[in-house]
């Protein structure tokens, strides 16, 4: 019998329990918290700012899974309400949080500790502030396109539902322990006249088209007014005060705000001290026109919100209550205030929008950690050896590779908030050359504009990860190690990513700050020993003028009568010994080049060397590729040295172009301006490069504005070989 009675009354409690539930939304999940959600991503600066940053170039119109960014965040307001979750959608500010959910937390937990539950459903899912976290870090760390957006479309819906749970502590049936069962399956609004048969969320849904929502955020510094253990300190969006209130209190919070300000129906001046009764200030008598046309004779309250807000419809009682009132003055209970229409309309006036404003500064708080990036010591991000091609891609084709990229970085998250203790890693974002040649054989000219063609979708290199202790306002050098996944040298639209996840403000553990550097394409620079030919000032029997010339050692030292003029030039003593004293040196020769890049021209402190060669043999190249951005100027210094004759050891410093994001939105791609050296007189290919400089030896020197220079014929010049010459000495990777 016993349990026949159990049995009953557990049935009876399911059907209670569908009805609540089917019963209790608070804004209209089919059209309002879609709207506000939307209203909301439209004006978080941060979120819209930060959306740049990690790849939506498009903003909120950017696709992810198919979908537009922003209909993430309309379909996690509209989810939020799936299953038994809208059990979960309160919070009472007026008692202690352990008991402030529905019904005194009996049917329901508190929805600020809702919101931040990382295991909420098996049913409908984790959709928490703590799991947005997650999905976000993961979705910024994965190299598998598919993984990422599934992570990002998870974060954005997940902060969707977050922004349903905040907006719905702007409802006064949700922050006054109201569990407002209303006819959800009524097709048509009530008539004006149909006063208590619907509620504030009813009228909102019927009048979505004229709710306001375009307000200024709410300040996300709020977050510092109270501190909880083990709780992020967004509750302090819905409540400040942890503790039960008793007396008056100051709503900073939402929920605050709701349930001191504004009434719901079944709360009407009972059970809580606010908003107090206005009747001894007088009523207003107004006409209500009902849809059906008949008119209705209205009294009507009204008040001013904590944050001086008029209110001119708080509360309404029917026109005799005035005159009974007069003959035997009626106690709180026994008058009957209700809530309709104008009441209604401007609760929305004002509450709507605070629920877009308070859930503006929540996104913009997730989103607000920034990081600044700029070039480090050596002024270039990243440099390889171009002799090795250790990198296949999918088409089979080889590319030099970058294992590590060298960055300052520095915290820039607004309101001087501190980045603590945490873990940076940096994610490089490109799209993979189709067509790659590492000799750049295959790249686009003005000949060959249709080649170079890339990938549509990025891929991705993530480094491994960095400790850090903190990370201050002052630029700090890292050094990003990419060797398990490193970065092909045949890409284009190349961005360079900073994530730190760890505690910012008093926010432990678990925020995130992200940078972004647009850099420059990878840029090919060859420097050359070209003394295994001498430039010299000569009338050849074919010219009319005397101009420079290349010749070999062997043509110079040419003993036959036919090479005598041109021999002597050389051999000035005409003994046939040559690089005498006081005599040319013509023989080749190795050398030894230092590679440096600079932000300014003859700077007076020696800049660090990024990669060297030792005793480079005549006639040899070593090729760098090296990655910069947009910033000017560009310079190379190029130190040379030798043994034979160490008095003409020097250094060159010249400017060099790079260019950035080559595929553009508009369909065009910019190309770097190839050249080509050392293609002498052959069918054979010559050697394409960015930039190229190097050391000829000649006589005597050419004066060219005001520098010496020596000519280089380069029709004459011997064809060299291919590959370059390497390994080069990396130094930056050191």
């Amino acid at each position: 019998m016993f349990e026949k009675k159990a049995l009953i009354r557990y049935i009876a409690m399911l059907i209670c329990m569908f009805f609540w539930v089917r019963g209790i939304y608070a804004y209209d999940t089919d059209n309002v918290h879609p709207k506000i959600n939307k209203s909301v991503v439209e004006q978080s600066e941060m979120f819209l700012s930060t959306l740049t940053k990690i790849g939506f170039d498009k903003g909120i119109d950017s696709i992810v899974k198919l979908k537009e960014v922003y209909k993430w965040f309309q379909d996690g307001g509209k989810e939020e309400d799936s299953g038994t979750r809208s059990l979960q959608h309160f919070h009472d500010p007026t008692k202690a949080w352990s008991n402030a959910g529905l019904k005194d937390s009996t049917l329901g937990s508190s929805s600020l500790f809702w919101a931040q539950n990382p295991n909420q459903s098996s049913i409908t899912g984790n959709w928490s502030w703590t799991n947005a976290r997650t999905y976000y870090y993961q979705a910024l760390m994965s190299g598998d396109k598919t993984v990422r957006e599934q992570n990002f479309a998870d974060t954005f819906r997940a902060l969707g539902q977050v922004m349903h749970l905040l907006a719905d502590a702007s409802v006064p049936e949700h922050t006054r322990n109201d569990i407002h069962v209303f006819p959800w399956f009524a097709e048509n609004p009530p008539s004006a006249t149909q006063i208590g048969s619907w509620t504030y969320e009813t009228w909102c849904k019927y009048h979505v088209a004229d709710l306001n929502t375009t307000v200024a955020a709410q300040d996300y510094g709020i977050t510092n007014t109270s501190v909880v253990s083990g709780l992020n300190p967004i509750f302090n969006f819905w409540d400040t005060t942890p503790l039960p209130i008793t007396g008056s209190f100051v709503p900073v919070g939402l929920a605050e705000y709701s349930n001191y300000n504004f009434l719901s129906s079944d709360t009407i001046f009972k059970d809580y001290a606010y908003p107090a009764n206005p009747v001894a200030t007088g009523g207003v008598l107004k006409i209500v026109v009902g849809e059906d046309g008949k008119h209705d004779k209205r009294v009507y309250f009204s008040g001013i919100t904590s944050d001086s807000i008029p209110i001119e419809h708080l509360v309404s009682t029917g026109y005799l209550w005035d005159k009974l009132n007069k003959i035997s003055p009626f106690s709180m209970d026994a008058a009957k205030f209700n809530l309709d229409d104008n009441c209604f309309q401007d609760y929305a006036s004002i509450l709507v929008p605070k629920a877009v404003s308070y859930s503006a500064g929540l996104l913009n708080y997730f989103f607000r950690g920034t990081i600044e990036i700029s070039a480090p010591a050596q002024n270039v991000y990243a440099i390889t050896d171009g002799s090795l091609t250790p990198h296949t891609d999918a088409y089979g084709h080889l590319h030099q590779e970058f294992t590590k990229i060298k960055a300052k970085v520095r915290n820039t998250t607004p309101n001087n908030e501190q980045i603590g203790a945490g873990t940076l890693r940096a994610v490089a974002r490109y799209k993979i050359r189709i067509d790659y040649q590492p000799d750049l054989s295959g790249d686009p000219t003005d000949e060959h504009p249709e080649w170079g063609v890339s990938e549509d979708d990025f891929s991705y290199s993530v480094s491994e990860q960095i400790t850090v202790a903190s990370l201050g306002s002052v630029s700090t050098e890292f050094t990003f190690d990419f060797t398990t996944n490193p970065i092909p040298a045949g890409v284009t639209d190349l961005y360079l990513q900073v994530v730190f996840k760890g505690t910012i403000g008093n926010e432990a553990d678990n925020a995130i700050a992200v940078g972004m550097k647009d850099l420059s394409e990878p840029a090919h620079q060859v420097f050359w020993n070209l003394t295994d030919q001498f430039s010299l000032l000569y009338t050849e029997s074919t010219d009319t003028t005397t101009r420079y010339h290349l010749y070999t050692e062997q043509q110079l030292k040419d003993p036959s009568d036919e090479n005598k003029d041109r021999r002597e030039l050389v051999d000035l003593d005409k003994d046939l010994h040559f690089n005498e004293t006081g005599e040319p040196y013509i023989d080749p020769y190795p050398m030894t080049f230092e590679i440096s890049y600079l932000s300014q021209a003859n700077p007076t402190t020696p800049p660090p060397v990024a990669a060297r060669v030792t005793d480079l043999p005549a006639g040899k190249y070593i090729r760098l590729v090296m990655i910069q951005d947009r910033e000017q100027p560009r310079i190379v210094r190029f130190s040379y040295s030798d043994q034979v004759h160490p008095a003409s050891n020097g250094v060159s410093e010249q400017t060099y172009e790079a260019v950035i994001n080559q595929s553009e939105p508009d369909g065009y791609f910019y190309y770097m301006p190839i050249s080509t050296f050392r293609h002498g007189s052959s069918d054979g290919d010559p050697i394409r490069h960015h930039f190229y400089t190097g050391i000829l030896n000649c006589s005597p020197m050419a004066i060219i504005n005001g520098k010496a220079v020596c000519p280089y014929n380069e029709t004459e010049s011997i064809p060299a070989g291919l590959d370059p010459y390497g390994p080069v000495e990396m130094l930056f990777n050191n």
